[in-house]
């Protein structure tokens, strides 16, 4: 009897001690492995899988890991450096895996403990383990791009200035999310919503809404934003060369013809994002030529056919035989200004910063309110009140990027939109392990980027990026 009552007391204790331990909580635990691409213990994994993920519970520290060996022959061949996605909580190993064989590797171990949260705690070891399938039969693995631009291949020297340029000007339009493990239901939800607000007014959640559609790869938005490429009206055509990075990356050939046609758009946004979603589609590159494009899709009998004769996209279109001169010197003006934007930018000065920092105060004010408000309505569980307060941080955020562009306050603030996105889907899922887990994180790099301020502001820090 007595035994059987000291066994009860030991489970009562078991139960209760995480109550005792009243000083543990999300942010003050160790981060642990809480996904894996590939997933742990697989044995028919892709051969042709070229990234190894691990997604851990929190913000993580950039820069530090420690991807280790359990045995030599088990660890696979790496083809780059290790790196973390936007979410700060993946890292990334570029990898080359051979077909039919076993791959084990520590992440974290006894000795090696690299993997830190941002507070400097080492994660939990794991151990991932996995085997290869024989060539060519495996089942894909592999997790889409969550950049959406990782996976273009081919792009020459101007498209990939184009795109990085881009990114820069509007990353806080793009949607980071690879969207793996959503339901059917949740994605046809998200999708339907996206899908309603193509049709206006063109609000900043207008132009969210495209880019996410082709994050999702979701075909059912393609009919709306086909309708948006490929309009022939003359137009202010963000919406319209958005649109077309969409539709590169949810990747239907069937676009392959009406993309051809935009490559000689006067836009220049729009003219080049064809071509880079031209070859992403295509895995060809003609560049700006559209005529060699044309020809080789009908050499390809590809459907449906591409019609050669020139579409008037704009008032003041040159006549055809003097089109691509018009466009080729319009081309040399934009990547002439945007090598002298970028050789002209000068060192910023301690003085300048805070000066630039003085002028940003009410925007600064308005993200400490909104991010207050957020975490206020967050402690009284009220997340309609935090997602009302989230929403309207964004703008303030996205003005404190562009009043910063250059400087590594632009890249904290770009983290910063990329986590309030995260927390706005979270909150709008009612998701609560996600919005305590991106809460955490921002409320990390919110200290970090004070601190940055703060050293500006007493004239003791320069930007390290400039």
């Amino acid at each position: 009897m007595k035994t059987r009552v000291f066994s009860c007391l030991i489970t009562l204790l078991a139960v209760l001690s995480p109550v005792f331990a009243a000083d543990i909580s999300l942010e003050t635990a160790p981060p642990v492995v809480v996904k894996t691409v590939p997933m742990a213990g697989a044995t028919d994994v892709d051969p042709t899988l070229t990234e190894i993920k691990v997604t851990y519970s929190k913000a993580m520290q950039d820069g530090s890991w420690s991807w280790s060996t359990w045995g030599e022959e088990n660890y696979p061949e790496t083809t780059g450096q290790p790196h973390y996605l936007r979410d700060a909580r993946t890292c990334v190993l570029p990898v080359k895996l051979q077909p039919n064989k076993f791959y084990a590797i520590w992440l974290n171990s006894d000795k090696f403990k690299n993997f830190k949260d941002a507070s400097g705690r080492p994660a939990v070891p794991y151990l991932l383990t996995f085997t290869t399938a024989e060539g060519g039969e495996a089942r894909s693995t592999a997790a889409t791009p969550a950049s959406g631009e990782a996976d273009v291949k081919g792009l020459n020297a101007d498209q990939l200035a184009v795109l990085a340029w881009t990114d820069r000007q509007f990353r806080s339009f793009f949607d980071a999310r690879s969207f793996e493990g959503w339901s059917d239901t949740e994605r046809a939800t998200l999708e339907a919503k996206l899908i309603d607000s193509l049709k206006g007014p063109q609000t900043r959640e207008y132009f969210q809404a495209i880019n996410t559609l082709g994050a999702m790869r979701s075909t059912k938005g393609l009919p709306a934003l086909r309708v948006i490429a490929y309009d022939r009206a003359d137009k202010n055509n963000r919406d319209r060369w958005m649109a077309i990075r969409s539709l590169g990356l949810i990747d239907d050939k069937a676009d392959v013809p009406e993309l051809i046609q935009l490559v000689y758009h006067g836009n220049v946004n729009t003219r080049w994002w064809a071509q880079i979603s031209l070859v992403r589609v295509t895995g060809q590159n003609f560049g700006s030529d559209w005529n060699a494009w044309g020809k080789w899709w009908n050499d390809q009998k590809g459907e449906p056919p591409y019609k050669p004769e020139i579409i008037r996209w704009w008032d003041g279109q040159p006549a055809p035989d003097k089109l691509a001169q018009s466009l080729d010197e319009s081309d040399q003006k934009f990547f002439a200004d945007l090598r002298g934007k970028a050789a002209a930018t000068p060192k910023n000065s301690s003085d300048e910063l805070a000066a630039k920092l003085k002028a940003a105060e009410p925007t600064m004010n308005g993200i400490r309110e909104n991010w207050t408000a957020t975490v206020t309505a967050l402690d009284n569980g009220d997340n309609a009140a935090a997602l009302a307060a989230a929403r309207r941080l964004t703008p303030y955020i996205q003005d404190f990027s562009e009043k910063f562009r250059g400087t590594s306050l632009e890249t904290g603030s770009g983290k910063a939109l990329d986590l309030i996105k995260s927390l706005t889907v979270a909150l709008e899922k009612e998701d609560q392990n996600a919005v305590q887990t991106t809460r955490s994180a921002m409320a990390t790099l919110g200290r970090s980027m004070e601190e940055q301020i703060k050293a500006i502001a007493a004239g003791t820090a320069n930007d390290p990026k400039l």
